[in-house]
C-alpha cells in the first residue's frame, strides 16, 4: 500500500497555502481582540459614565414647619419629633431616636 496525501495535508507542506491561512486565523484572532477590547472599554468607562449621569439628584430637599411622629408613647413621639424639628434631622433620624426611646 502506498501512502498518499489528501488535499488538506498537501496545503500544509505548500508554503504559500500555510502562510495565507496562518495571515486569515491571525487577522480573525486580531479583529475579536479589538472587539473585546472595545467592550471592555466600554464597560469600564462608558457605561458608568452614563448610569452615573443618569441617577436622580438630590439637591431639592424640602423643609416643613410641622412634624408628626407617631409611637407607643407620647414621650418616645416628642422625641422623635425633636430629633426632625430641632435638631435638624430627618424622617429616618426620628425613627431610630423614636425606636431607641421605645427600647429604653
Amino acid at each position: 500500500g502506498s501512502l498518499t496525501m489528501q488535499d488538506d495535508d498537501r496545503e500544509l507542506f505548500v508554503p504559500e497555502i500555510r502562510t495565507k491561512k496562518l495571515k486569515s486565523r491571525t487577522r480573525r484572532i486580531g479583529i475579536l481582540l479589538l472587539g473585546l477590547v472595545i467592550t471592555t472599554i466600554f464597560l469600564a468607562v462608558v457605561l458608568p459614565l452614563i448610569l452615573l449621569s443618569s441617577s436622580p439628584k438630590r439637591d431639592n430637599y424640602g423643609t416643613y414647619s410641622r412634624a408628626a411622629v407617631a409611637a407607643d408613647s407620647a414621650d418616645c413621639s416628642t422625641v422623635g419629633k425633636r430629633a426632625m424639628q430641632e435638631l435638624g434631622g430627618n424622617a429616618v433620624d426620628a425613627a431610630v431616636a423614636t425606636t431607641l426611646c421605645q427600647g429604653v
